[in-house]
């Protein structure tokens, strides 16, 4: 079933809307989940809520394509559930990869945090869109998806060491691009 088809299921209120959901998406939904939290109950508790939160979501929203905005809202609930589980403790490779990123991103709370939350995306997204389809993968890979260094070298053809060095580079030139564009000092 299209995604557009889908949607149009969500709008109508259809109870199929989530079935079609889940036998379109459901796979790549709980391979992030997964990618994301240890125990597989979270992980299935996460794709749940997903979907709860996909039907209260549509209407209003009108995603397409769909897979991306529901990736983002498992993403989202993984990543709370993550904090919720570790409540302090920094040790899985998720965590590491944010640590590696730590000092590239900016940020805070109130309207200041807001518009500086609007301009890194905006940096983000224009840095990402410069990038070879390959660093592309490999920097989405490593910060969106949390691969691990030895996935990405198989998803890439390269070596591990040659990705961890191309990653690193890669963190070099955005902390380079952000402070272009004057989002970090």
């Amino acid at each position: 079933m299209e995604d557009r088809e889908i949607v149009k299921l969500f709008w109508e209120r259809s109870p199929q809307a989530v079935d079609a959901l889940a036998e379109a998406y459901g796979p790549d939904l709980r391979a992030l989940a997964r990618r994301l939290l240890e125990d597989p109950q979270d992980v299935e508790e996460c794709v749940n809520d997903a979907y709860l939160a996909l039907w209260q979501g549509i209407p209003p929203a009108k995603p397409a394509p769909l897979l991306p905005y529901a990736l983002r809202v498992v993403r989202n609930l993984c990543l709370k559930r993550r904090r919720w589980n570790r409540a302090g403790k920094r040790q899985s490779a998720f965590d590491l990869a944010y640590e590696e990123l730590e000092e590239c991103l900016g940020g805070g709370e109130g309207p200041e945090g807001s518009l500086d939350l609007e301009e890194l995306k905006d940096a983000l997204n224009s840095f990402l869109s410069r990038l070879s389809h390959r660093d592309r993968v490999l920097f989405l890979g490593r910060y969106w998806y949390g691969s691990p260094y030895k996935e990405l070298a198989q998803q890439t053809g390269l070596t591990e060491n040659n990705a961890m060095v191309r990653v690193s580079r890669l963190r070099e030139k955005l902390r380079a691009h952000l402070k272009k564009k004057g989002v970090l000092e």
